[in-house]
């Protein structure tokens, strides 16, 4: 205890005694007079207490100031909470291939025991039939071959005669042999081939690309009537370019090619028909 803890307490100890005591002597009657010597009782005379009693007193009995508690300390910033690391993510297990069921392998069929083979039936040999004897053959009169016919001589070529008046007048005919020309197919395509490629010649140098149609490009099919003097009989576009500018540059330039060659010496029918194709493109 503290130097000033054991003056507080000997003053207050001090102060109840006088308290106590001061009571006591107020209750107790007042007795006779004093009696002197060692016989007679002893009396008290009490006192106020001092003022520094009453201080003392005062501050015994006043409550202890009773300090603030202590402010608790800050609390602690919580650390952060570490990054979850990433867990892999782990496939799942393969399921396990079904196992193939066992399959019991067939019995073997026992081997059946070696057996004398049966004995075939042996076929009856019938007796072979006697040759019959050859009849003689009769002899045949030999006959004369017969003569080859004689191949038949060349046709002539048919001769146009001319009529000839009597008396050798200057309106007689002269004897003339004119030998009647005929052409084959073969040749007539030949022909109709050259004529139709100068044909195609003389349009091509008239054709005359369109300025409507653009960049177009195109073939267009044109069919054609010819006569054999080398006129135009007619003309139409057999088969569209898709461009109507197209189609109608291939008729101008038919139209403008005018009059084709004449046909050839042996095309003797009155008119021929064609098909041109003509291409158009820049």
């Amino acid at each position: 205890m503290s130097p000033r803890g054991v003056l507080e307490a000997g003053v207050f100890l001090a102060a109840a005694l006088g308290l106590h005591l001061a009571a006591f002597g107020v209750a107790r009657p007042t007795a006779g007079a004093s009696s002197a010597g060692a016989g007679g009782e002893d009396l008290v005379s009490l006192s106020a207490a001092s003022p520094a009693i009453l201080a003392a007193l005062a501050d015994y009995e006043r409550p202890p100031e009773i300090a603030p508690p202590p402010e608790p300390p800050p609390a602690p910033e919580p650390e952060p909470a570490p990054a979850a690391e990433p867990v892999a993510e782990v496939a799942p297990p393969a399921p396990e291939a079904p196992r193939a069921p066992q399959i019991a392998a067939p019995t073997q069929p026992e081997a059946a025991p070696n057996l004398p083979p049966e004995a075939e039936p042996v076929p009856k040999i019938r007796p072979a039939p006697k040759p019959e004897k050859p009849k003689p053959a009769k002899p045949k009169p030999a006959t004369a071959p017969k003569p080859a016919k004689p191949a038949p001589a060349p046709s002539a070529p048919s001769v146009a005669q001319t009529a000839a008046g009597a008396g050798g007048g200057a309106n007689a005919g002269v004897n003339g042999a004119a030998e009647a020309a005929t052409l084959s197919k073969a040749a007539e395509q030949d022909l109709r081939a050259r004529w139709g490629a100068t044909i195609r010649a003389r349009i091509e140098a008239r054709k005359r690309y369109p300025s409507a149609a653009g960049r177009a490009q195109g073939r267009v099919t044109v069919a054609l009537s010819v006569s054999r003097s080398g006129a135009l009989g007619g003309v139409a576009v057999a088969r569209s370019s898709g461009h109507a500018a197209l189609d109608q540059a291939a008729l101008e330039a038919v139209r403008r090619a005018g009059r084709f060659p004449a046909a050839p010496a042996g095309l003797t029918r009155a008119s021929y028909d064609f098909s041109l194709t003509i291409q158009f493109a820049r």
